[in-house]
């Protein structure tokens, strides 16, 4: 028995490098495609965050390797992703939106809750529509990568429980090159959250869920308040510039690296782990009823 545990895990190990390996294969030739069309115009690390060619190429990077190695080694898995019905996955991935706009939300408002002077000015309109679509790609290929084709192969060789603390594990460390992270509290932990939230509701409210969960979150963040993204600012329709302390709004990392956004994403985990996410719509049904 002990030798066919160790067999999965070492299975599961070759797994996910090899995933690793193609999926970083992809996204290098798409790089290189991004540096041919782009050959005249901006390739500055700075200009890469507002730029909706460079994440539209980046998302292809990480489908086509993805595509053809669930086709090849996942036949179950790529087969599930083709027969997907359109209606149930718009219908999951707006319901995780709306949740993850709520969440991103509440983790600005904590911010601003501060008693110290914000500024807040308008934004750009059409910044806002491209770092939509940049924020869709973001948690389109996130998904794909760790709540998709890893939970998959994890979790027939591990079971569900090790696969939603191994995703989460690799989620986090994934973030470790971003824009002023640094290692240590709170950012950790919070980005650990984050990971937990999105493995639940993969589990309970599908992929799709996660996808739109992970997009509502960013847009909020980046999008509707300008306020960094894992360390990432985006153009947006308002700018918040907080001056609450670093270690409660995360400072140049965003609300994912503050104490604020550790109380929303603690309350978010445990709506979603203690069944208050059903609680919930039986409380608001009830108060609509009571009130027609």
């Amino acid at each position: 028995m002990r030798n066919v545990r160790l067999a999965s895990i070492l299975g599961a190990a070759l797994e996910v490098l090899l995933y690793f390996l193609s999926v970083g294969l992809g996204l290098l030739i798409t790089g290189f495609g991004y540096l041919a069309v782009r050959a005249a115009g901006p390739t500055r690390p700075e200009d890469l965050p507002s730029d909706p060619i460079f994440w539209t190429l980046q998302t292809f990077g990480v489908l086509g390797p993805t595509a053809l190695l669930a086709a090849a080694r996942n036949p179950g898995l790529f087969r599930a992703a083709r027969q997907a019905e359109p209606g149930k996955i718009a219908a999951g991935a707006g319901r995780g939106a709306g949740l993850g706009l709520g969440a991103g939300a509440a983790a600005v408002g904590l911010v601003l809750a501060w008693p110290t002077a914000t500024s807040m000015t308008a934004g750009d309109a059409a910044g806002f529509l491209a770092t939509s679509w940049v924020q869709a790609n973001v948690a389109l290929t996130e998904e794909i990568v760790f709540r998709g084709y890893l939970w998959s192969v994890l979790e027939s060789r591990v079971g569900p429980g090790p696969t939603l603390i191994l995703t989460s594990l690799l989620f986090a460390l994934a973030h470790g090159a971003n824009p002023a992270f640094t290692p240590g509290l709170p950012v950790i932990p919070n980005l650990l959250l984050a990971g937990l939230i999105l493995g639940i509701l993969r589990r309970r409210m599908g992929f799709p869920a996660a996808v739109g969960w992970h997009f509502g979150w960013n847009v909020a963040l980046g999008g509707l308040f300008g306020v960094p993204v894992s360390g990432v600012t985006f153009p947006a329709l308002l700018r918040v510039t907080a001056t609450a302390p670093t270690c409660w709004s995360g400072g140049a990392f965003g609300p994912e690296g503050g104490l604020a956004g550790t109380v929303v994403l603690v309350a978010s985990l445990g709506l979603f782990t203690f069944d208050g996410w059903n609680w919930t719509s039986r409380f608001i049904l009830k108060v609509r009823r009571v009130l027609r």
